[in-house]
């Protein structure tokens, strides 16, 4: 029943409460009203809050979601190695999920590491996460012996969502302290919550329309024909449009 309860709790808060009123705008916007920086520790779930703080601010660039971390550092922190994409690296991280549609209980998954590694997916409602999905998501990243800054674009056009202004959203930010194998989240959303963690976010409201993109490529093709009784051949070459 307690489960039950909370995902109820949830579903209302996320209902009524819309937290981060998303501006948009061409420039820079670090501003308290679209800053996040209640992380508290989700594995090992115990709710305490980072010893080394991060801040995150959210804002529209037309198009583009912009996600801005600025994550306080130390001696313990983990640069990790290059590699291909969509590998998981044994190093810091900072990760962004967005819930477009809430009641499909999916959501889109970016992570940031210090070295500029890409990796992408989609969670899935069982909590998997598949990397079968990229998208043209990017950062940039830069740190200092105290300092980690990460500005990551999000193409919202290729998102799946309700083309209904304004749109409401939720957002999950993560950290993971590599040396000690933490991880922090804001809000407090545990993937034991199920279907409820995709409830468990930060409600974002954008209000600035976004151009969706459809996703048309031109394929040529050829096709060739025989008449048996003239003896002769035909040839068509054309494209087609694929969606």
């Amino acid at each position: 029943m307690k489960p039950f309860i909370l995902c109820a709790v949830l579903v209302l808060f996320h209902s009524f409460c819309w937290g981060i009123i998303v501006p948009n705008s061409d420039n820079e916007i670090k501003e308290s009203g679209n800053m996040v920086s209640d992380f508290v520790r989700v594995d090992p779930e115990d709710g305490h809050p980072e010893k080394l703080p991060t801040k995150a601010w959210v804002w529209q660039n037309d198009d583009c979601l912009i996600v801005h971390y600025e994550a306080t550092i130390d001696s313990t922190f983990t640069q990790g190695f290059f590699t291909t994409r969509d590998t998981e690296v044994r190093a810091d991280m900072l990760r962004v999920q967005l819930v477009t549609v809430p009641e499909s209980y999916f959501a889109y998954y970016y992570c940031a590491y210090p070295l500029g590694n890409l990796l992408d997916g989609i969670r899935n409602s069982d909590m998997s996460v598949s990397y079968d999905w990229d998208s043209s998501y990017s950062y940039e990243s830069t740190y200092t012996s105290d300092l980690w800054t990460v500005t990551m674009r999000i193409p919202l056009s290729e998102l799946r969502f309700k083309n209904q202004l304004p749109y409401r959203w939720g957002i999950i930010l993560t950290r993971l302290h590599e040396h000690n194998r933490e991880f922090y989240s804001s809000p407090d959303a545990v993937t034991r919550l199920k279907l409820g963690y995709f409830q468990a976010t930060h409600p974002l409201e954008l209000n600035h329309p976004v151009a969706r993109k459809l996703n048309l490529t031109l394929r040529p093709y050829y096709v060739k024909s025989y008449d048996m009784i003239s003896k002769t051949e035909i040839g068509r070459a054309s494209c087609r449009e694929r969606v």
